[in-house]
């Protein structure tokens, strides 16, 4: 085992710790010394209260306690209520004993200052063996280990000797922070203060109270001798002033009543003329009670009438929209029919212009083959008309099978649009007869809600007989408008059925000449 000594440690701390520990010392040692004089302090202050001519006559040898007693008996003479006898020593002590009060706060943040100076010293040595550390890990000296190894353990001993100032410094702050609180839980300087406010303040409240209490009493008498004399006299004269001033309000309270029986009986008319207009107003209460729940009831009637109103308009509108979907859709079917036709014809045309083409192409074969006929004089009569023959049939049986082809599709093509047109006229008209009857439903349903209405409002009185007129006339201009956009959709249907109509024809005439 090493043994190693308290000077070697201090050796190897470093000149750091070394002050570190050396400021911690005389922060305890300080600290100590201000909490022993500070005691001593406090004790011969209270020493003075030993004495018991100074406590009989209250004059003391010390100036706190004479500046104490003074402001108590000051406080005490003028005040009705009690003193307040710890504010007045707390304001004394702060005033006379500063520098107590500066020591006394010393002591007690001392222990916390011994702790901050340990934590001082052991980021103190942290950082210095950190930043060696450091230095080491960034020299060259580890890249060559073997030749460099006293030295890389020199080195590394640096470090070793910060990491020491961080442990011992922070040992030394515990160390004396344990002794220093050891210390003054068993002879504390505020501990002194605290009983010599006491002993003051128990002198004050026991003692100077007592005797500033016997002087009051004194003086309390000569004033109650004064008070009593005084409160005899004024009592002898408010006898006689209140003896007049009851005859006289006596005179004056005879004719007051004389009035006031006057004003009685004239205060008994005006009330039973207020119940007799008490009793007519109940009467055109109920009147008017029963005007009211009249008008409530006609009210109510109309509401139902308006809503059935609004029902009758929102079918028939539900109606105008189904028809003019019902329409946008017969109007898409018919585009999509006539997109078809267009390109059937298209294709028919293109068909018939490569028949031509083919045609032409035989035509321009059998000039050749005459020609050829005509200069070869070796072939005979009889093949020529053979050839000549067949050729012959076989552009009769072209064009017939052309013909029939032709006519098949004229026959199809109006078979298709008169179908189709037979259709859509069909459904244009059973969808304009829907519309119609539901508008004709909605205008019954009005006439009828008219008739409701013009007996409600026959109930009603003028004042709502004008409001109900108002909005007769806002009913009759959406009445107006809704048959005008009837009217307006039957037109646009008649002249698309009419365009259609025409247009149907031509088609046919145009796919006849194709």
């Amino acid at each position: 085992m090493i043994n190693v000594s308290f000077m070697d440690m201090l050796r190897e701390i470093g000149t750091s710790g070394i002050i570190i520990i050396a400021i911690i010392i005389f922060v305890f040692i300080v600290a100590l010394l201000t909490n022993f004089i500070t005691i001593l302090r406090y004790k011969s202050i209270s020493s003075c209260f030993d004495n018991k001519k100074q406590t009989k006559t209250g004059i003391f040898s010390n100036e706190l306690l004479n500046s104490i007693v003074q402001e108590y008996k000051i406080a005490a003479k003028n005040s009705l209520s009690e003193v307040n006898t710890q504010a007045i020593i707390e304001k004394s002590f702060n005033e006379n004993m500063k520098l107590m009060s500066i020591a006394e706060s010393f002591v007690k943040k001392s222990p916390a200052i011994l702790v901050i100076l340990g934590l001082f010293g052991t980021f103190w040595g942290l950082t210095a063996s950190v930043t060696k550390l450091i230095e080491i890990i960034t020299s060259n000296i580890i890249n060559d280990v073997e030749v460099n190894m006293g030295q890389l353990l020199e080195s590394l001993s640096g470090t070793a000797s910060g990491m020491g100032v961080a442990f011992s410094t922070s040992l030394f702050g515990i160390a004396f922070n344990i002794l220093l609180t050891v210390i003054f839980i068993f002879a504390s300087c505020e501990d002194a203060r605290v009983s010599l406010m006491v002993i003051i303040e128990e002198y004050l409240d026991n003692t100077v109270s007592i005797v500033i209490s016997k002087d009051k009493q004194t003086e309390y008498t000569m004033l109650n001798n004064i008070l009593r004399e005084t409160f005899v006299e004024f009592g002898a004269k408010i006898q006689e002033s209140m003896t007049k001033t009851v005859e006289d309000f006596g005179e004056k309270l005879t004719h007051v009543v004389m009035d006031v029986s006057l004003s009685s009986q004239t205060l008994d008319n005006t009330v039973e003329r207020f119940d007799k207009s008490l009793e007519n107003f109940a009467v055109n209460m109920r009147s008017l009670s029963d005007f009211n729940t009249n008008m409530r009831n006609n009210i109510q009637l109309m509401d139902v009438n308006f809503i059935r109103v609004t029902e009758a308009l929102n079918e028939s509108a539900s109606v105008i929209t189904e028809n003019y979907l019902t329409i946008k859709e017969f109007s898409d079917k018919v585009k999509v029919i006539a997109d078809q036709i267009t390109a059937f014809n298209t294709d028919i045309v293109s068909q018939i212009e490569s028949v031509v083409d083919q045609m032409e192409h035989t035509v321009s074969f059998v000039g050749k083959l005459s020609e050829e006929l005509k200069s070869n004089t070796d072939t005979s009569s009889c093949e020529l008309r053979k050839i000549q023959e067949n050729f012959i049939e076989s552009l009769h049986t072209f064009n017939q099978d052309l013909k029939e082809s032709g006519a098949q599709l004229a026959q199809a093509i109006t078979d298709a649009l008169g179908v189709g047109i037979g259709r859509m006229s069909e459904d244009v008209a059973n969808r304009i007869d829907t519309a119609l009857k539901g508008v004709m439903n909605s205008l019954e349903n009005f006439e009828e809600n008219e008739k409701s209405l013009a007996k409600t409002i026959a109930l009603l009185p003028q004042q709502v007989m004008a409001y109900n007129k108002v909005a007769s006339d806002q009913m009759q201009e959406k009445l107006d408008e809704l048959v005008n956009t009837v009217g307006k959709i039957e037109k646009t249907q008649t002249i698309a059925v009419s365009e259609q109509e025409e247009a149907m024809p031509k088609k046919k005439r145009g796919r006849l000449r194709i």
